[in-house]
């Protein structure tokens, strides 16, 4: 059986230069800044889990000595069991799993949560006890209204300036047949998203 053969090829200037500044700036440490892709990324260990989490900055030399810096006071704060992974990560996959971890109650903000997945969950929990008729309604009216206009924004930016321009959207649609809406329909598709957004704001 033949064995692959690891071949180490010369590394550039840059790259050799590269290298060198990374593993100063790692040299000793429990945990490292590190390049892929182009962008930064922390690397370290958080109640008995390894993390990685993408900064979103470019690999830079003064960008990767900001990241080591944050990432240092990381490290302080877990060594000193202050750390409170939401706060630095909010936008992480992983920060649901580690505030429940930390014993705290998990809650995303407003500018986290997805109209459309809320919308999902939300419905999956309320169709189960409404009649057929009121069902078929609802997924109409969240079919055709509100996840078009609604479902790629977050509650955050579901401020009142944009109800109104919902409302005025409603008012110059037409229907399949190339009627306006009915000031009926207008009103029973007001309903759910304000039942939405107030069970959105309320949890």
């Amino acid at each position: 059986m033949e064995y692959a053969k690891v071949i180490d090829f010369p590394l550039g200037k840059s790259a050799n230069r590269q290298k060198r500044t990374s593993d100063r700036l790692n040299t000793g440490k429990t945990s490292r800044v590190y390049s892929r892709g182009g962008k930064l990324w922390d690397d370290f260990y958080y109640l008995g889990e390894r993390v990685r989490e993408r900064s979103g900055i470019d690999d830079t030399r003064g960008n990767r000595e900001l990241l080591r810096k944050k990432l240092d006071l990381i490290v302080t704060r877990i060594d000193n069991q202050i750390f409170e992974f939401g706060r630095s990560f909010p936008h992480s996959k992983k920060v649901e799993h580690f505030t429940r971890l930390e014993g705290r109650t998990f809650r995303k903000e407003p500018t986290d949560i997805l109209f459309k997945d809320y919308l999902e969950k939300w419905w999956a929990e309320m169709q189960p006890g409404m009649s057929k008729s009121h069902a078929r309604d609802y997924t109409s009216i969240l079919k055709t209204n509100l996840l078009p206009y609604f479902g790629g924004l977050t509650f955050s930016e579901l401020r009142p300036v944009l109800m109104k321009k919902f409302l005025l959207h409603l008012h110059a649609k037409a229907t399949s047949k190339g009627t306006p809406l009915s000031p009926k329909r207008i009103h029973n598709t007001m309903i759910p998203l304000r039942v939405i957004v107030k069970d959105a704001c309320g949890e």
